[in-house]
């Protein structure tokens, strides 16, 4: 399995780690986690998807809506997008 960033293709369980507490001991890292939280209310405040792999991976995912208006043209006989003011 594997997943695209701005920086590349990342694998992710093909990864094979010497330590097998590797992601216990990120967690246990103040600094990392103090950089997480930063993610963590980021990814709330704009409303995202957060995953949290095992090795300290942080994937952010955006959904975004978007909304247009229409208004019903009677001389065309159609639905016109309407502009956001």
């Amino acid at each position: 399995m594997s997943y695209t960033t701005s920086e590349g293709e990342v694998e992710t369980l093909n990864k094979k780690s010497q330590n097998k507490n590797e992601g216990v001991a990120i967690l246990n890292n103040p600094a990392y986690r103090e950089k997480w939280l930063e993610f963590f209310n980021e990814a709330q405040r704009k409303v995202m998807d957060m995953v949290h792999f095992y090795d300290g991976t942080i994937v952010l995912i955006e959904n975004r809506i978007a909304m247009y208006y229409y208004t019903w043209d009677s001389k065309r006989r159609e639905l016109q997008r309407k502009k956001q003011k």
